[in-house]
């Protein structure tokens, strides 16, 4: 893991620019990005988040509002789906 940069997708802006700035106004949130900022530090990677629209990523959409029937038909996994249609 040691010199790698990690990059997730996530379908909240709001996690988004928390993680990429390492900064919020919420006491429990900052301690936990001060530990996340040392364990990168430490192990020498980082990293990024990208924001991915929730319609994008119709599995994940589907189990964060507690739609498990949509979940379990896309096979209950999470996939991402090609904005321009492509497979």
């Amino acid at each position: 893991m040691e010199g790698l940069d990690n990059s997730g997708l996530c379908d909240n802006t709001a996690v988004v620019n928390t993680l990429n700035s390492i900064t919020s106004k919420d006491k429990e949130v900052m301690h936990l990005l001060r530990c996340l900022a040392f364990i990168t530090a430490k192990f020498q990677f980082i990293i990024m988040a990208s924001h991915l629209p929730g319609q994008l990523n119709t599995a994940a959409d589907a189990l964060s509002r507690n739609r498990v029937i949509v979940f379990n038909a896309a096979g209950g996994r999470t996939t991402i789906r090609d904005p321009n249609g492509a497979t």
